[in-house]
């Protein structure tokens, strides 16, 4: 086992403490259950680059990848083959990074 850092949003941290509290679970079972209710479609539409607001200007403005927000620091312990696993769903879905697939998916199962 070790610790996965992963920056998560306050609202969404203060709902997944009151969810793990309620049903008397952890955070890495609630990350579990996140991967498994959000399909990769919807991650990869999360992730998908956002096109800038395109104002009065003349020249289009270039398309803004999506990046991680800040937030408060969570360690998830994961083995090493959740952690593989992890690594493979941030490559198919496009994901900046581990934490902020992490974010991503528990914001999109609990908000």
């Amino acid at each position: 086992m070790s610790s996965v850092p992963a920056y998560i949003e306050p609202e969404v941290l203060k709902i997944a403490t009151k969810t793990i509290r309620q049903r008397e679970m952890t955070y890495d079972g609630l990350l579990v259950e996140a991967f498994e209710s959000i399909s990769d479609d919807k991650l990869r539409e999360y992730f998908a680059p956002k096109p800038a607001a395109d104002g009065a200007t003349a020249m289009p403005t270039r398309v803004r990848a999506p990046r991680g927000t800040a937030g408060i620091q969570r360690q998830f312990r994961l083995d090493g083959a959740q952690k593989a696993w992890i690594d493979g769903k941030r490559a198919a879905v496009s994901a900046p990074s581990r934490s902020a697939l992490i974010a991503a998916v528990l914001r999109l199962h609990l908000l």
